[in-house]
């Protein structure tokens, strides 16, 4: 009788471990997917901002009567900062001879795979150029 006992509670005893270690398991696999959905969350959340952003801020600006680089690189939709007018002109110079005269339906790219930081080295870089007696 004790041994039978003895051999009911070590059952039992290896059927509660199986069930704590199948919960492990299955909490672990919970956490697992739950992580795996914020993740794809939040991916899907700055690919919206990003489309958002492309589409406040496009890629391209055709000029309109009266627009000079200054002014466009002052837009709200271009770069809100008029000094980041000669990152326009350095993507354009195919078509804009001369950074003073640009005219109306010229079809502008406005340069947007930059960072704050890489826009504001090569507009050091192109000052610098300039101060040199290169043309911007």
């Amino acid at each position: 009788a004790a041994a039978e006992a003895k051999a009911a509670e070590d059952s039992l005893r290896r059927a509660r471990n199986a069930a704590v270690a199948e919960k492990k398991r299955l909490d672990e696999e919970a956490a697992a997917a739950a992580a795996a959905k914020a993740r794809a969350e939040e991916e899907a959340r700055r690919k919206a901002e990003q489309e958002a952003w492309l589409k406040a801020h496009p890629p391209n600006y055709v000029v309109q009567r009266g627009d000079h680089l200054w002014g466009i690189a002052g837009m709200s939709k271009i770069y809100e900062a008029s000094k980041f007018w000669p990152l326009i002109y350095d993507a354009n110079r195919g078509q804009i001879n001369d950074p003073d005269l640009i005219f109306p339906n010229q079809n502008l790219t406005i340069p947007r795979e930059m960072s704050d930081g890489e826009m504001m080295d090569k507009l050091r870089k192109m000052w610098g150029e300039a101060a040199q007696g290169e043309d911007l």
